[in-house]
């Protein structure tokens, strides 16, 4: 313990004046730390000099001297601290918890203010007049926003006092109304109808090459009388599996000269659909007409029935079937019966909007007399009716839609036909025409080409339409025109201001001339029209409808001139 007490104060200057030394402390703070050390070193060495002085006196009992370092203490191994963490799953519960107080006030639910619809003139009146004394008036009656009918009244009234060829002789006056009904039933079941009427009046104004004196406006006076109803029911825009449409039609049609011919027919049609890519559909049309004329009473029944299977997915549309035709014509040996195919096959190889089809039809198109009137209403007396049998034709194309605004379409057929109709001028009365028909089988090439375009405020079509006939008997195909091109355009300008244009060209017409007998080939027709509308209000509008702007005095038909330019202005009120 003596060595204790001689070594332990030159320890303890020495380790102060290292911290002082190496802290850099102040000097006071060296002395402050000194004494701190100092006293920490007392207390721990206190015990141990305190227990290890040799007693003064000797001991009472003997003293047992141990030896601290000459037994070994026992060691063992140290544990962590902290285990490893154990990877622990936890199971997850929501409780929803619902709290319900009373409120002092009411709350008003959020109310979204109903879009006012645009309002809808469905009703307008026009009114015009123009040069050859021309008067024009329409009206239109509609229903507007309703669930369970809907209806609409069409009146027009158009005439032209006087014309190109002795003036009043060749005017012509035509009124119409037409009336049209739909009454929905709940299925998506419609049924549907209308009635329409006609008064027209022409004359036989087609005299100048081999007449004199003009005759008589009595004398080549012609009126036609037309009336057409037909009433349908159908379900064809439910979402069934079986859809129908069924109708029936009367059709009245008379003349100046007493000839007269009514019609009544009946159409069915039934979709039977497979599975969601096939269907067979079912087709049956029944057709009896009574024609009276100086030559006679005629009637005549064509039954048509069609049987078609189709299928189609999102690459490929197949319909394979036929159709079977049962008739009695003027004609003793026309056959009483005919089948004929049907097969069409399209093919989309690019994304829905380039396709190639092809395909093989026939069938017997009827030919009444208001059909042929509608064509050429400068006919004779008592014509021969016959229906067209087009044996069979065999077609391919291409359909495209590049871009939602471009579309194109090129068509090329051939096929056989018999009974083409043509239209020759009489030779007993030359201003007048009788129908020619090529009984034997004729080849008949067409080509057809049209494009669509689509353009923000644009809209036009172009169409161009080639047609070859191989005829077996007859020299020409009188009066059908060989070549067709038309264009139509309408283009908005603006809100208010609106343009429609429509552009014909017919070329290759031949005709016989029975007064040199011979055959010539008529100009070529080029007829441009433009109608433009401006929009003062919604309710008031003014337009200008101009024909034939380009001023020819061309004729459709054999020694009947058209009038040239021909321009009516007038006002439109909605309401």
């Amino acid at each position: 313990m003596q060595f204790f007490k001689i070594i332990f104060p030159y320890l303890y200057r020495l380790l102060a004046r290292w911290i002082s030394k190496r802290l850099l402390f102040h000097q006071t703070s060296a002395k402050l730390l000194y004494y701190q050390v100092y006293i920490l070193f007392a207390f721990l060495l206190f015990p141990l000099t305190s227990v290890a002085q040799t007693p003064s006196s000797s001991p009472i009992d003997k003293t047992y001297w141990i030896d601290y370092y000459r037994y070994q203490k026992p060691t063992s191994l140290m544990s962590l601290i902290d285990p490893p963490p154990r990877r622990m799953d936890y199971t997850y519960r929501f409780q929803k918890i619902t709290h319900k107080f009373p409120l002092q006030f009411d709350v008003r639910p959020l109310r979204i203010d109903k879009v006012p619809q645009k309002k809808l003139y469905g009703n307008y009146i026009k009114a015009g007049v123009g040069n050859y004394f021309t008067s024009y008036a329409e009206a239109f009656f509609n229903t507007r926003r309703n669930e369970i009918y809907s209806y609409g009244l069409h009146l027009r009234h158009l005439q032209s006092r006087i014309g190109v060829i002795d003036r009043q002789n060749s005017g012509n006056t035509r009124h119409e109304a037409n009336f049209n009904f739909k009454r929905f039933f709940k299925g998506n079941r419609v049924l549907y109808g209308g009635m329409d009427f006609e008064l027209a009046r022409l004359y036989f104004y087609g005299y100048q090459s081999f007449a004199t004196l003009p005759p008589p406006r009595e004398q080549i006076r012609q009126d036609f009388n037309i009336i057409n109803a037909q009433i349908h029911y159908t379900n064809k825009h439910a979402m069934n599996t079986n859809t129908y449409n069924v109708g029936i039609g009367y059709h009245y049609w008379a003349d100046h000269y007493k000839a007269r011919e009514q019609e009544i027919e009946v159409q069915t049609q039934l979709n039977s659909r497979l599975n969601s890519f096939q269907s067979l559909l079912f087709r049956a049309d029944a057709s009896s007409s009574v024609r009276t004329d100086i030559g006679g009473r005629l009637q005549r029944n064509l039954l048509s029935s069609e049987v078609l299977y189709q299928a189609n997915n999102a690459k490929i549309r197949l319909e394979i079937g036929g159709r079977f035709v049962f008739q009695n014509d003027t004609l003793q040996h026309q056959k009483t019966w005919r089948l004929y195919p049907k097969l069409y096959f399209s093919w989309s190889i690019w994304k829905n909007r380039l396709n190639l089809f092809t395909g093989i039809e026939g069938n017997t198109q009827k030919r009444l007399l208001r059909s042929f009137i509608a064509e050429n209403p400068f006919l004779n007396q008592n014509i021969a009716l016959l229906h067209t049998n087009q044996q069979w034709e065999s077609f391919i194309g291409v359909q495209t839609q590049l871009a939602t605004s471009f579309n194109w379409q090129a068509k090329i057929s051939y096929g056989n036909y018999q009974n083409l109709h043509f239209f020759v001028n009489d030779a007993n009365a030359p201003s007048k025409f009788v129908v020619q028909y090529e009984t034997a089988s004729t080849p008949v090439l067409h080509l057809l080409n049209e494009v669509v375009l689509s353009y923000k405020k644009l809209k036009t079509s172009f169409k161009t339409e080639f047609y070859k006939y191989d005829l077996p008997n007859l020299p020409q195909a009188w009066h059908r025109p060989l070549l067709k091109n038309t264009l139509t355009t309408s283009y908005r300008y603006s809100e208010k201001l609106f343009f429609d244009i429509a552009f014909f060209h017919l070329a290759g017409i031949q005709a016989f001339d029975v007064s040199k007998d011979k055959t010539i080939e008529l100009q070529p027709i080029t007829d441009l029209s433009l109608k433009i509308d401006y929009h003062f209000k919604p309710t008031w509008s003014a337009f200008v409808k101009g024909n034939n702007l380009l001023a020819q005095n061309y004729q459709r038909y054999l020694n009947y001139e058209v009038r040239t330019a021909e321009v009516i202005a007038g006002i439109t009120f909605a309401f």
